[in-house]
This record gives C-alpha cells, structure tokens and sequence, in this order.
C-alpha cells in the first residue's frame, strides 16, 4: 500500500516549507525510472509494460506536487485495469 508522509515545519528558522517522504507500493519488483524532468514534471516513472509513463509522486515547475496513492486489494492485479499514466 502506498503511503505519504507530510509535515509542515513548525520551527520559525526551518530552511523547508514542506517535507514529503512517500513509498511507491508493496510491489517492489515492478520496474521504475528515477525521477527525472519530463514534460514539465519531475517525478519517478512506471516502466511496468502496459502502465508506462505514470507516476505516484510528481512536482511541476510552479511547485505544485501531485501524488496518487493505491488501496491494497490482497494482492491481486487488474491485468485490464488502466495504469497511472492514462490519468
């Protein structure tokens, strides 16, 4: 399952106003690009056949983050399920 962990900075000298830390899914084996600038985004990238070119984590050059997270089914994969890069 995916999950996000925020926090807004509460101490007046912090040099962050967002700190973001985020685990992709508990489907390691599936293949990834690191994050890289594409089409204005920066992000990690999905490689899975079928599901290229989503991404769970992104940032646009205006600062603003995007994220998708998934709800754990048991382990079962929808082979005919759209994956995040037709979103």
């Amino acid at each position: 399952m995916c999950i996000t962990f925020f926090q807004l900075p509460s101490h007046p000298g912090s040099p962050y106003k967002l700190v973001l830390a985020m685990n992709r899914d508990e489907f390691t084996a599936r293949p990834t690009e690191s994050a890289r600038s594409r089409e204005g985004l920066l992000g990690g990238w999905d490689l899975q056949e079928g599901r290229e070119g989503g991404t769970w984590l992104a940032l646009d050059n205006r600062g603003r983050i995007g994220l998708l997270t998934n709800i754990y089914t048991g382990g079962v994969l929808d082979k005919k399920a759209k994956g995040r890069g037709f979103l």
